[in-house]
């Protein structure tokens, strides 16, 4: 038994190395066959709940997904009709679509390669107890406890505070007096109240489908009217629309906030109608 010990260690390791080989070459496959290239003419930004660059659609109803930080410098080099070649992950094809998550975009025969843009510059201002401007309303502090503060430690000679007599009262003036409490009708005749803000209002949506979005998995999480405007929503509410059997282009109300941005408008949606069917949103 002893001497077969180590041939049996020697053999598991072997096998551990092949096997951790075997997942790496096929990981390595894997991303190979996700990488995908595809084109098209620009038609549209796609745009975040915030009504921001995240992505582009393109005319053969591929989406291409940008990072947020990325967005906003893409959208100042592309405009509608010009021609995107993209490089990148593809998600799972489906009948809606499919998204691109991009590593690399050319516009108009000029290439951008995508990179993470890092946090911030080491040794920039620090929080509480290091040596910037946010370490104390004072400016900065050298040391743990910051400036002596008056009459503490490090002002030996300041004079003690004066001791206050026992038998001085202050005496109440015209001013230490309270005023009289207000009454309703002062309240609602005050000139400096402003008055409250009106509750914002919803807005109703009519349209047509012209694009489902997709998630990576081919997911539906929102659509794109004919007029414009993107309604983004959870999951959930894509899968109920995927189940429905009927128009590819289905006629749409919409029912929620409106927020507008510098390339295009989003709809927070609360309510949506498609045929007959209308769903909570939220």
């Amino acid at each position: 038994m002893n001497i077969r010990r180590p041939y049996l260690i020697v053999g598991a390791a072997v096998i551990a190395i092949a096997l951790g080989a075997t997942v790496a070459r096929t990981r390595a496959v894997q991303a190979w066959y996700d990488t995908v290239t595809v084109q098209g003419k620009m038609t549209a930004y796609l745009l975040d709940d915030r009504a921001a660059v995240n992505g582009l659609l393109l005319d053969g109803g591929q989406q291409v997904r940008l990072s947020p930080r990325l967005g906003d410098a893409i959208a100042s080099r592309v405009k509608k009709g010009d021609l995107v070649s993209v490089v990148g992950r593809g998600g799972h094809a489906t009948s809606f679509g499919r998204v691109v998550d991009a590593r690399a975009i050319t516009i108009n025969g000029q290439t951008v390669t995508l990179a993470s843009e890092p946090d911030g510059p080491r040794g920039g201002p620090r929080g509480r107890g290091g040596h910037g401007p946010a370490d104390g309303p004072g400016g900065p502090r050298h040391g743990r406890g910051g400036p002596p503060a008056p009459g503490g430690r490090g002002e030996m000679n300041a004079p003690p505070p004066p001791r206050p007599e026992a038998d001085a009262r202050p005496v109440p003036g015209p001013r230490d007096v309270p005023p009289p409490p207000p009454t309703p009708g002062d309240q609602a005749t005050a000139p400096d109240a402003p008055p409250p803000p009106a509750p914002a209002e919803p807005t109703t949506l009519h349209g047509t489908v012209s694009t489902f979005l997709v998630g990576p998995r081919g997911e539906v999480r929102g659509l794109v009217l004919n007029t414009g405007e993107q309604v983004p929503f959870s999951p959930r509410v894509g899968e109920t629309l995927a189940a429905q059997k009927g128009a590819a282009h289905p006629e749409v109300t919409v029912v929620g906030q409106v927020v507008r941005g510098e390339y295009g408008i989003i709809v927070r949606a609360a309510q949506l109608t498609v045929g007959s069917q209308t769903i909570l949103v939220r």
